[in-house]
């Protein structure tokens, strides 16, 4: 699970004991709607051409990833070798030529 989306699963968590375990139907249909709402959040970071790009280009920007500290340029190579090998940069330029 890459860095950007760890951060909104952990608010989704929160919200999954109430959407599963709840007594009252509005607070499930709360944590539901919270629930569904995140998950398009995260598919919609996922697929950010503009993100995506922007990555790409600190990536191949010695002046600033030199600035990072050891484990910030590791996590944010790892990062980018995930969204290689996951196939997120093709999945982003189909999106970006359909548009």
């Amino acid at each position: 699970m890459n860095y950007r989306t760890k951060c909104v699963k952990s608010s989704m968590k929160s919200a999954e004991p109430c959407r599963l375990l709840h007594e009252k139907n509005e607070f499930i249909e709360a944590s539901q709607e919270v629930f569904s709402i995140l998950s398009s959040f995260i598919s919609e970071l996922n697929s950010d051409i503009k993100l995506y790009a922007l990555l790409m280009k600190i990536h191949h920007n010695k002046a600033i990833t030199s600035q990072l500290s050891d484990e910030e340029n590791i996590r944010f190579i790892n990062e980018m070798k995930r969204d290689d090998k996951e196939g997120i940069h093709s999945f982003i330029y189909h999106l970006h030529s359909v548009k």
